[in-house]
């Protein structure tokens, strides 16, 4: 309209009517750049009497204009009196001016938040630590706290402590690694704990039972303990500790140098030991009553002496190991042996 304006005081300052055409056309054009300026920003004033505008747009009052709604806000429909616009919801926002609809309000990633009237993706902010967001819509929530719980992210995904499992963290019960209080791992499977402890339990624990003084641990249940044995399985032992041997499903101190042992008793003794009063002791060569260490009689051809059997030299009557001092009535010594008293004469002259 200022342009027009302008062009009419001109053409006034001209008398030829030609000069005056040419000045009011221009004009006209003028006008009509203005015109379409306006309507290219979208700027209109109220029909006379509605003081309403279109949607997507809200009323300047200094002016009485219709303006388009910023980025991040919206408004629905034509309402008289309308000088604003509403703002997306808090957990949304909108890159869109003009926007007749909350449709054009993104929902902001889950794990983030946003104010009201947000106009960019970056203004959804990821929750602080120790937050989530599960939605996008503010405000973040504090993350839950527990025994069970060991952290959650900006989306709300927990993560569980050991004995712990699942979306909210309930106790393990199967495909177990490790069992909450309360509960004991057996095999991969978390069992509860019985509330009447069996007998030779002393507690129960997330490993499993612990045993009374005197028990023995096997398959997740107390046995009294076997004495002195090193491998037990349940009731039965299946190897002793070094010292003792295995009889009857006990363990019993070993016999030295025994072979066959049933219980205590001692039936065979390895070679080159001998039996005597359900103990092994060392054999004596050639003996054949031999009492603990002490031999009281050699076989047939051997002699006692001193506690051991020697071969017998012939003819003598008295033999001291393997030496004879006396020899019987007709023989001498010589040697170390018993000859007659001729061919003791014999060897004598022919010496000579």
């Amino acid at each position: 309209m200022l342009c027009f304006t302008i062009e009419i005081i001109v053409c006034l300052g001209f008398f030829h009517k030609e000069r005056i055409f040419m000045q009011i056309k221009a004009g006209f054009l003028c006008a009509i750049a203005l015109l379409t300026i306006v309507s290219f920003f979208e700027l209109k004033a109220p029909e006379a009497g509605s003081n309403a505008c279109s949607p997507g747009q809200y009323l300047n009052t200094g002016n009485q204009t219709c303006y388009p709604c910023a980025a991040g806000t919206f408004t629905p429909s034509e309402k008289p009196g309308n000088t604003t616009c509403t703002p997306c919801y808090a957990g949304t926002y909108s890159t869109t001016k003009g926007a007749a609809s909350s449709a054009t309000c993104i929902q902001c990633p889950t794990g983030t938040s946003s104010a009201p009237g947000s106009n960019s993706p970056a203004l959804c902010n990821i929750c602080a630590s120790g937050y989530y967001s599960s939605t996008g819509n503010p405000p973040c929530t504090a993350c839950p706290t527990g025994p069970n719980i060991q952290s959650c992210s900006t989306t709300g995904l927990l993560t569980c402590n050991p004995g712990y499992t699942g979306a909210t963290c309930t106790p393990c019960t199967t495909n177990c690694t490790a069992c909450a209080p309360g509960y004991y791992l057996s095999g991969t499977s978390c069992l509860l704990c019985p509330s009447t402890l069996p007998v030779g339990v002393q507690s129960c624990t997330t490993t499993g039972f612990i045993c009374n003084t005197g028990y023995t641990l096997s398959n997740n249940a107390c046995y009294a303990t076997i004495a002195h044995c090193s491998v037990q399985n349940g009731t039965t032992c299946s190897t002793c500790t070094t010292g003792y041997t295995l009889s009857n499903n006990a363990c019993y101190a070993t016999i030295a140098n025994c072979s066959v042992q049933n219980g205590t008793t001692c039936s065979t003794c390895t070679t080159g030991y001998t039996l005597s009063n359900n103990a092994c002791y060392a054999t004596i060569a050639n003996c054949s009553a031999q009492n603990g260490t002490t031999c009281s009689t050699c076989t047939t051809d051997y002699t006692l002496s001193n506690n051991a059997c020697y071969a017998k030299i012939a003819n003598c009557s008295v033999q001291n190991g393997a030496t004879c001092s006396t020899c019987k009535t007709g023989y001498v010594e010589k040697g170390g042996r018993c000859i007659t008293t001729t061919a003791a004469a014999a060897t004598t002259i022919k010496a000579e």
